[in-house]
């Protein structure tokens, strides 16, 4: 058979190609040019590590606790923290426009000299979650008490975000000290209640920004860190910079039927179709991409591994295998589609009553690119065999934010300091799975990023919203030096365009 031979030849040539064209896509993935307006040149400050660290303790001091009951609410400890920050930042007090919103909101406005740029704006929240009653014994120091000790400073709001909050007010403060003057406007911007939705919080303030027509350059929330091992294969420590967050949803599944004796069961109860609509939910996740990731690895340059890079490039040849590789776990699982989670279930009340009616809740964290009108159809679509209504349920849902470009001067900007500040590490923007009030800020700006930079400790990671939380004297320490940095970089002129 002559003609096997020029048949293998010529199959041999073309799988050639797809492997030439396939490397030849992996070494030039990522790879860009900088922005050619990136300036960086800032003013280096000398800051007292020990004074700064007393400044957080005394803001920690402050029992904050937001409640979606407002009766709850001890408004007196807001009060209390905003006397603490009068007395440790004077020159704020002193030479910036303060405003304060619906109770306990604040404003800072520092002035550039050029009022015609486009300002920009760097948020925390005051308010923290209470300390469990059932966990305060097994603190190794109180949940309030602030205490710096061994180099650590103690307490609730340590990490989320009360440091968020303080470094940003110590950065001001400093430049303010050193005279410096931006030439784009400074805004700082406090919530109250982020921890339960932000609705009286930067909702408000957004609104308010929204009124009075600003539009900022960049925006700065809590968000994402430096941590290491959160990529296989990616060795160095990694800056997860998010540029966009998940929206929220929460469905109730409720199948319906008649009760009756449990002697006399129907074919199907109202259980076992509700189990078998929620099997099948559970069973058939929403669809996502690794196309999803593809910025993120992008953005890291030569600290992603080859692999990856050859992967992502070619997305028409590697997409199952990605597809696998990233839904084997649920952390990575949850990077490529919108998560879903049966969260409640309810359904009869004795154990020889057949239930009339059996409910499940389903919480769903929805990926930029899904919607809440995509997902309640596509549940519909998987429980319409078995019976069961679908409505939405729980806190208002709200829809993905928008996707801040992580190609952009703001973006470079702001990687740029963190590798000044920490080193050759990699940089990644990516998809906050939780909740921010930067979300309340698209509409007001193009350049909307998540980002606290402490370089986390393996075991500072599961103490956030429970217990031991705390953060090390020399993490805040460079927190403030980055933002003292950031706020000289996005506060230029050139940077960007009005």
């Amino acid at each position: 058979m002559p003609f096997i031979t020029p048949l293998l030849i010529a199959i041999g040539l073309i799988l050639l190609v797809i492997v030439v064209i396939a490397v030849a896509r992996a070494f030039t993935f990522g790879k860009k040019a900088t922005a050619a307006s990136l300036n960086r040149e800032t003013k280096t400050i000398d800051l007292d590590a020990m004074k700064m660290a007393e400044h957080l303790s005394a803001v920690v001091q402050c029992k904050t606790v937001s409640s979606l009951d407002k009766e709850t609410v001890d408004l007196g400890e807001l009060d209390k923290l905003h006397q603490v920050l009068e007395k440790n930042f004077p020159l704020i007090h002193s030479k910036l426009e303060k405003t304060v919103l619906n109770g306990h909101n604040l404003i800072y406005k520092w002035e550039g000299s050029n009022t015609e740029l486009d300002p920009i704006l760097f948020m925390a929240h005051q308010d923290v979650v209470p300390v469990d009653p059932a966990t305060a014994e097994d603190w190794k120091e109180p949940g309030f008490s602030g205490k710096i000790i061994e180099g650590r400073i103690w307490g609730r709001g340590s990490q989320d975000c009360k440091n968020v909050l303080v470094s940003s007010m110590e950065a001001v403060e400093a430049l303010l000290d050193s005279d410096y003057q931006p030439e784009r406007s400074i805004y700082l911007a406090f919530g109250q209640d982020e921890e339960v939705g932000g609705v009286t919080g930067q909702k408000v303030m957004s609104a308010y920004f929204k009124e009075k027509g600003v539009h900022f350059a960049a925006v700065l929330d809590e968000g994402g860190a430096i941590m290491e091992g959160m990529m296989p294969g990616v060795k160095a420590p990694m800056a997860l910079i998010g540029n966009a967050e998940k929206g929220y949803l929460t469905l109730e599944l409720k199948a319906t039927g008649e009760g009756g004796h449990s002697s006399m069961p129907p074919e199907s109860s109202t259980i076992g179709m509700l189990a078998r609509a929620v099997a099948r939910v559970e069973n058939n996740p929403v669809p996502g991409s690794p196309q999803r990731v593809v910025p993120m690895f992008a953005s890291m340059g030569k600290h992603t591994p080859f692999v990856f890079k050859l992967a992502l490039s070619n997305l028409w040849l590697f997409h199952n295998f990605l597809t696998r590789k990233f839904t084997s776990s649920p952390r990575t699982a949850a990077m490529i589609r919108t998560s879903t989670a049966v969260t409640i279930i309810n359904g009869g009340v004795k154990d020889n009553v057949l239930p009339s009616e059996a409910t499940a809740m389903v919480n769903f964290r929805i990926a930029p690119g899904d919607t809440i009108e995509s997902i309640i159809e596509y549940i519909q679509y998987l429980v319409k065999p078995y019976n069961v209504e679908v409505s939405i349920a729980g806190e208002t849902p709200w829809n993905p934010s928008a996707v801040s470009d992580p190609n952009s001067p703001a973006f470079d900007h702001l990687a740029d300091a963190i590798q000044a500040q920490f080193g050759d590490i990699a940089i990644a923007p990516y998809t906050v799975m939780g909740a921010t009030d930067a979300r309340y800020y698209n509409e007001l700006s193009e350049n909307v990023f998540r980002f606290a930079a402490v370089k986390m400790e393996e075991e500072q990671l599961g103490s956030i919203h429970n217990i031991n939380e705390y953060i090390t004297v020399d993490q805040f320490k460079q927190s403030v030096d980055f933002l003292v940095a950031l706020m000289q970089r996005w506060g230029q002129a050139a940077w960007v365009k009005n």
